[in-house]
């Protein structure tokens, strides 16, 4: 029943809460929503900070059944955003495209997103960020315990590493307001720096090592994963984000299951997440050098653009904070 109706049902209406704030945030900020939508990933971070401590403390004073119904209620008070949300609908800008006419199969996808290889090797690299990333904040309590600690200090760590990755969208979100480069050109350097958090929290035995170790990932990991809604917008635009985003989340969703899946079938046989935090260590590395890839990819399309072709209507382009509207416009700088 715990399976079914918290890793299943209220999982499924998480998602749905989750997917339509960012869509929301781009339809009110429609004409630089990066800043806002890298802020709205703050949310994730506080409660990543917040919950460790509430959880024990409800689970200490009312059980774990009380726990469920503390939690469902704090789940409600999204009623009262959703009305907020619903209400402020004539401020939505959706584009000119939004109410896209056809089959099923096009309303649920857009093939154009499916079929660009920069945008799918992006969202390989969000698959493999999903996958890997978020390991911390799944095993670290687990991992303290092996090593000796006591479960409330490893509820502590991952409390720390939610300050820091909240630290991490914040600086996320200063950096897309100052540096006018696309996006995903930070991923270069620092996917590698979330891989040497990795590295340092799995070979750091010590107290202050450790709590060190924790703010240089979740620092680092905050503002990559903060960015990941400014990339996909800056990939799609305005019309095809919902759908854009919708992909993420999917990513997302796999993600976290095949890598909460692959460490406990590493730590139930070798009695250690030592070789899946390696594992983390190398697929960031690896999301470095593809981003590497995606820009030369970029940069060599642009450069072989057709400075006359016209501007088709389900492409948007973008060269730092401008963006070129979907008019019969001639084809200019794009970031994809």
């Amino acid at each position: 029943m715990v399976v079914l109706f918290t890793g299943g049902l209220a999982s499924a209406g998480m998602s749905l809460c989750y997917l339509c704030s960012f869509i929301t945030i781009s339809w009110i900020f429609h004409e630089n929503p990066g800043v806002s939508l890298v802020l709205l990933t703050t949310g994730s971070s506080l409660g990543q900070i917040v919950m460790p401590y509430l959880n024990e403390i409800v689970i200490t004073e009312y059980g774990w059944r009380g726990a469920y119904y503390i939690l469902g209620a704090l789940a409600l008070n999204c009623c009262a955003c959703g009305l907020f949300i619903y209400f402020n609908r004539p401020y939505f800008h959706k584009g000119v495209t939004s109410n896209i006419k056809g089959n099923v199969c096009d309303r649920l996808f857009e093939r154009s997103l499916l079929t660009d290889p920069l945008l799918l090797m992006t969202l390989l690299n969000v698959l493999l960020l999903a996958t890997t990333g978020p390991i911390e904040a799944w095993f670290l309590v687990d991992l303290m315990v092996i090593r000796g600690f006591e479960r409330e200090q490893g509820s502590l760590f991952v409390s720390i590493n939610g300050f820091a990755n909240f630290l991490g969208r914040g600086l996320g979100g200063i950096l897309r307001m100052f540096c006018h480069v696309p996006t995903i050109y930070h991923w270069v350097y620092l996917a590698p720096v979330v891989a040497v958090g990795h590295l340092l929290i799995v070979n750091f035995y010590d107290y202050w090592p450790l709590f060190w170790a924790n703010m240089l990932y979740g620092t680092f990991f905050g503002v990559t994963v903060a960015q990941e809604p400014a990339i996909m917008f800056e990939a799609s635009g305005l019309e095809r984000y919902p759908k854009g985003i919708a992909l993420m989340n999917l990513m997302y969703g796999i993600g976290n299951f095949v890598g909460g899946l692959i460490g406990g079938i590493i730590k139930d046989e070798l009695g250690t997440y030592n070789l899946l935090f390696y594992i983390a260590v190398g697929a960031s590395l690896y999301v470095s050098l593809a981003t590497v890839g995606i820009i030369f990819c970029m940069r060599h399309r642009n450069k072989h653009s057709k400075p006359n072709e016209p501007l088709l209507e389900q492409d948007v382009f973008f060269q730092g904070d401008d963006i070129f509207e979907r008019q019969p416009l001639l084809r200019r700088h794009s970031a994809y």
